[in-house]
């Protein structure tokens, strides 16, 4: 069980440092700079969250979190699995379900912020 829990920190560090590697040059970009991404445009829809009042940096270290611990349990799945058709089907699974669910607590999270606020 501790082997998990570290390669699941290991690979979740990883990912979530190449995610905020990925917009940090992003923001950079000047040509770029304004879209939001997939991830955000899904949140502010859905939920009625305007991006600019929480703030750009914290929804994307938030949206950085949850597709790290996405992403990660889709890689454990898979490296935990004897077959890899079997892997690949747990994944898929998985991948449907947890992005509704990590954005959903990240939209009435955002709308607690906003009415509050």
């Amino acid at each position: 069980m501790e082997i998990i829990i570290e390669e699941f920190l290991i690979v979740a560090i990883i990912v979530y440092s190449l995610s905020m590697i990925y917009f940090y040059f992003k923001n950079k970009s000047k040509k770029y700079k304004n879209i939001p991404t997939i991830e955000m445009s899904y949140i502010s829809k859905l939920y009625g969250i305007d991006i600019s009042f929480i703030g750009l940096k914290k929804v994307q270290n938030d949206i950085s979190i949850a597709n790290s611990i996405i992403i990660t349990i889709d890689l454990l799945l898979l490296y935990h699995t004897k077959s890899l058709i079997v892997g690949m089907i747990l994944i898929a699974i998985a991948t449907f379900l947890l992005i509704p669910i990590c954005y959903h607590v990240l939209g009435k999270s955002y709308q607690k912020i906003m009415y509050r606020g």
